[in-house]
Parts: C-alpha cells; structure tokens; sequence
C-alpha cells in the first residue's frame, strides 16, 4: 500500500522518517555520499517545521518510509506570483521503479495550486540522468528565456561570518549544543553550565520525556567519543539527568520561552549555575547509588516542589 501525504513534522513517526530518508540521500553519489552532521539531524525537522513556506511530502509503502520531497516556496518577480521549489527529492533504493517520484510530484503540483504557484522548479545534476529523464516525462525542462543566452545555470557561494562588526554570529548555547552532538565539544568545556544550556536547548523543541530520550542518548554517544565508557559506575547517570531536566522545565513554565536562547540560559545558569543545589534533595549515599546511576530515584532528603521564579 501506496500513501503520499503532506507531513506534518511535530508528528515523531513524520520527523524520523525525514531524517531517515535525508540522511539515505545524502550517503548517495548523488547526494555527496557523506552522513549528515548530527546537528543536522537533531535540527532539521524542528527548523523546517518553523517555516511556514517549507512543505514536506512523504511517501510511505506499507507503512515504510520510502520517498520525500522538501518544496520551498519562492517568488517570481516576472510573474509576480509565488513558486515552488523543489529542493529535495529522494526515493529510497529498495522503491524505486514503482513510480513513487511521479505520485511525489504530483502531491507537489497539488500543493503548488493551491498556493497560487505559477511553476514548479527544481534543480538536478548533469550526471543524474534517471532524474532527468523521469523530471522531464512530468513536464519539466531547462530554464530560459531566450535560447541564443542559453540555459539558467545553477550556482552557489556558501557564507561564514563577516570579518567587521556586523558579523552574525551563532549564539554561545547553539555552538554549544552543536559540538556537544557532534562530539568536539572538548571534555573540560562539558561541565554543569553546558549541561544546563544543552538541557534548555532540548526543553525549548521537545516535550520533557522526548528530550529525556534524546539526551540520554546523546550523552551516551558524547562519552564514548571521549573515551569515557557508559557502566554501573561511570559515564551516564540517569537520575542527574532527570533532576537537571524537571529544573530547566520548571524554569521554563514560569518565563517567557520567546526570548532568545542565550538570554534565557544566562538567567537559567544565575539561578542554578551552581551544582549545589542538589546536595539540597539528594544525600551522597542516595545520588551516588548504582539504583540512581543506572534509573530515575526520587528524592530522599526533601521532594520535588516548584521553584521561584528566576527574578524573585
């Protein structure tokens, strides 16, 4: 059974099967043959999802994640009406030949109408000849408006940051959670301060128990990178973990989350930048147990209550 729907990426069954078909395009030739960057793959649903001009199309077979498109909506001055294009095009290798790229572009067209768009466009590469070919059989073709200046040609020029004062640069939470995923955040910058911001990082895009899985998880793998193994004595402590994250929620709840990252792990980190707190909930015997390293163990010298606000 065939499905071409119209993702919606807060769905977890929808954001994985991006990544997971993303992440098979992008090990083809055709899409680098390199792995995306773990940024990539922790952002990429959360950042499309943000944008409204970004529609993601997915084709499932029995239930199996099979092909994608990601469409982003641009303008045509000469028309002066929107487009849509289509940036991403995958089918994975185990469906392809069963005609999935042409139900794809069709769910596209679709989409295009209904935004008012005057085309479709795409961009593919000169050695992708099987793309060509079914691109063309949809109706597509090179781009020009007079065939003596030739065909539109495609190129690029990546950015990094201004050398001047107006350099736009990533703010210090982002670069942090960003080499912690990657496993280059060095070992003595991971301390309870980072901790703190790669928390609220994961709080701010996941509900609590998501953000859970994934930190642990990303722990987990960070560890391995340096050398620290994950045992009954050493590396992940999942009580630690729980603690700090029912602190950042709690923190959350009581402040306004529209505000920039950086702002709100700096008043994060002045009220809790400190590991002190807790000693406050936790007695050594307690916290440093095999039970409490290995699974969530409440409290034994006060329980779990709501925190002042960070401006009290």
């Amino acid at each position: 059974m065939i499905d071409i729907i119209k993702a919606d990426l807060g769905l977890s069954a929808h954001a994985e099967a991006l990544i997971e078909l993303m992440e098979q395009y992008a090990l083809d030739p055709m899409g680098g043959s390199q792995a995306l960057p773990d940024y990539v793959k922790a952002n990429l649903p959360t950042e499309l999802a943000k944008r409204k001009s970004a529609h993601v199309i997915l084709a499932f077979v029995d239930s199996q994640p099979a092909g994608l498109l990601v469409c982003l909506e641009g303008f045509s001055t000469f028309a002066c009406k929107p487009l849509l294009n289509i940036h991403d095009a995958i089918v994975a290798l185990p469906y392809r030949g069963q005609g999935l790229s042409k139900l794809l572009l069709h769910k596209a067209e679709e989409i295009a109408y209904d935004l008012g768009c005057c085309k479709l466009t795409l961009e593919v590469l000169e050695g992708n000849h099987i793309a060509q070919s079914a691109y063309k059989a949809f109706g597509f073709s090179g781009y020009e408006l007079n065939p003596k200046m030739g065909k539109a040609l495609f190129w690029e020029k990546k950015l990094g940051g201004r050398k001047d004062n107006r350099m736009v640069t990533e703010s210090l939470t982002e670069q942090i959670v960003k080499d912690f995923l990657e496993c280059h955040l060095p070992r003595q910058k991971w301390n309870h301060q980072a901790h703190l911001r790669v928390g609220l990082w994961y709080l701010l895009r996941y509900q609590p128990w998501e953000s859970l899985q994934k930190l642990r998880y990303a722990i987990k793998k960070y560890n391995v990178a340096c050398g620290v193994e994950n045992t009954e004595t050493q590396g992940y402590h999942e009580t630690i973990t729980c603690f700090y994250l029912w602190l950042i929620n709690q923190f959350l709840l009581q402040v306004d989350q529209s505000q920039p990252i950086d702002i709100l792990a700096d008043q994060l980190i002045s009220l809790y930048g400190e590991q002190s707190l807790l000693w406050d909930y936790y007695s050594p015997e307690q916290l440093m147990s095999l039970t409490a390293r290995a699974s969530w163990v409440k409290p034994d010298l006060k329980p779990l209550q709501k925190l002042r606000r960070w401006n009290e």
